[in-house]
Order: structure tokens, then sequence, then C-alpha cells
């Protein structure tokens, strides 16, 4: 049975360590083999300066009963490489197909992820955005877990950095039974850990150091929406959650706010799309809008433009008429969004 452990430049090293649990394996059921497959065969250089060798490129790349993805910084690259892309497809649509950590990523952007359940990486240093957070709102068509592993049969994604090993594990334990998956944890010492990691209300208890990363305010400016027309920010934003003050459509450009309600709306709209992104976010990742009408007439105009924006899966939203809007606006629209990256 061959495993082939897929690594990039800025593969975080602990990853490897689904190569060691693979290797120490090999005591209990020799006839696994491991082999390391890279976008190109050679020197792979990890985060933080460590260097291995790929014994395969994509190209000529064996096939494997299971090819596990790992992760790390480098997944980014990986996301946007049309070949690696194309491998991942290829490995799904003849074999199976693993990730470990932010190596999910990498399957997301592939599409084996879609209409199916999915883990990843949670925990980060602010500020770093969570990876399980940038797959909720980057990628709609998977259902995001809170997990140490999913196993949707035909995929197995796990959770962050150590979680590589608790993955592996399972996976031996799905190919070549519990006896193996067991013994193997019992040699590498790793049985309470394991046990404790099949807790799930122990794995979901708060992270501690979300405390700090939810009470950190960050404040959000860019030049290229209306300024602030008050003492507040445009926007401020949390690890995770970008809060956008209502935005008036006043033309940044110009300091002038166009006539009528659809143009209007249209540059309210396009304000908020710069106001999220400057923070973090984007229209696609917003959770909730409030729009704020001078007159409930206008509402069928607004919902018109305002669903051009909005037009996959749209978030929730309250409409409210109010008597008078800064500047004489006609309308003013405001939104929390998750932030989908740094």
């Amino acid at each position: 049975m061959r495993f082939g452990i897929f690594i990039y430049d800025g593969v975080e090293p602990i990853d490897l360590a689904t190569f060691g649990v693979l290797s120490m394996a090999r005591r209990i059921a020799p006839q696994i083999e491991i082999c390391t497959i890279a976008p190109n065969a050679g020197i792979v250089r990890l985060s933080n300066g460590l260097e291995v060798i790929a014994q395969f490129g994509i190209e000529d790349a064996p096939a494997c009963d299971m090819v596990i993805v790992t992760g790390g910084p480098g997944w980014e690259d990986q996301a946007r490489s049309s070949a690696t892309l194309g491998y991942i497809r290829q490995v799904h649509a003849t074999s199976r197909i693993a990730s470990v950590c932010t190596g999910a990523m990498i399957l997301a952007a592939s599409g084996v992820l879609d209409d199916g359940a999915a883990t990843t990486k949670r925990a980060v240093v602010p500020p770093e955005v969570s990876p399980i957070a940038r797959m909720h709102a980057m990628y709609p068509r998977i259902d995001v877990k809170e997990a140490p592993i999913v196993d949707t049969g035909a995929v197995v994604t796990g959770g962050g950095v150590s979680l590589c090993i608790d993955t592996t594990l399972h996976i031996l334990q799905e190919l070549l039974g519990e006896q193996v998956a067991g013994e193997t944890a019992r040699i590498l010492e790793y049985q309470r850990a394991r046990d404790a990691n099949r807790n799930m209300k122990s794995f979901l208890a708060d992270d501690p150091s979300k405390g700090d990363t939810m009470t950190t305010r960050f404040i959000v400016s860019t030049a290229k929406a209306a300024p602030a027309a008050g003492p507040y920010s445009q926007a401020t934003h949390t690890e995770q959650l970008v809060f956008a003050s209502g935005q008036l459509p006043i033309d940044p450009a110009t300091g002038t706010m166009p006539a009528g309600i659809e143009q209007q709306t249209r540059q309210s709209l396009a304000n908020l799309s710069a106001v999220l992104e400057a923070g973090g976010a984007c229209l696609a990742s917003v959770l909730k809008t409030t729009v704020f009408l001078k007159n409930m007439d206008d509402f069928a105009v607004m919902n018109g433009i305002y669903a051009e924006y909005f037009s996959d899966k749209p978030p929730a939203r309250s409409t409210i008429e109010v008597a008078r809007l800064p500047k004489d606006a006609v309308v003013e629209v405001e939104a929390i969004a998750l932030r989908t990256k740094g």
C-alpha cells in the first residue's frame, strides 16, 4: 500500500509528522510504502529554512492508494497553481486524497471539497486570520466543521498542526484497521493524546487565545471610500470580523454625491466594498447588512441594485426608513463581514 506525501515550498515542517507516523507504522505493517511528491522533484524549501528532497514531481508521481496534502504558509501559492490543482483533481478522481492543516485550503481551491464537509486549522497568532474562517467565507459550497478530523469517504481533512498525527492515524485505521492504527499510536506513545483529541467537547472548548484576538480592535481606513463624516472610523476589525460603518454615497474622488436612489445605492455599495477590502473582507464574506432609506418608496429600486452586488448566497439584511440621513443622502449601507485575509 503506497502513501504519497505532497509537499511544496513553505510547508510547515511539523506536517512531515505524516511521514513519521507512516514510518513508525511500517514496523507493524511492512507492506506500507511512502514517497514524497512535490510540484517538481528535488529540493523543497519548507517554512523557516528546512530543506528536504522530494522524490517525485507531479509529472512523474506514481499511483498512490492515498495522497496526503500537507499545510503551511505556502498553501496560498499552491491554491493558485493550476498544475497543483490539476494533480489534486486527478488523484481525487482515481484514488483517495487527504489533507492536514491548511492543506485543506488547497483541496478547497481545487473544488474536490465542494458539496461536502471539511475542516482545517483554527488557532492563529494575530493578525493572521483563522484558516477555518477563511474557508467559511471563501468556499460557500463547503460544509465547514470545527472538528479534529472530517472523513466524507472520498476525502479526509484534518485540523491544524499536530492534528496531522491524529489524521494519519485515522487514515491508517480506515485503510489497514484499528489494530495497525492503535499499535502505531502505542509505539508513538501517543495513545492518551489520541484519546483526548477524539473528545469533541474538549476540542470545541474555547481556545485561550480567542479572548485576546476578539477584544483587540484595529482601525480600518482607506482613500478608496468616502471619509468618515464625524468622530468615527470607516470600519474596525478584530481577528475574525470587520464592522463597517454606514457608507454614505459620496464619490471619494470628487467628494460629491450623485443624484437619485439608483446612483446613490451603487456608490454606497462601492464604498462599502472598498472599506471591507481594506479591512481584509469582501462583499462575498458579508454576514449582515443594514440599509437605511430616507423614503421606503425607494425600496424596489434599491433592492434591484443591491441584488447585483449580493447575487449568490446573500447575507442577512435589515432595511429601515429614517427621517433624515447625513449630507441629506437618500441611502446608507453598513455591514458586518468575516475577514478572509490578513
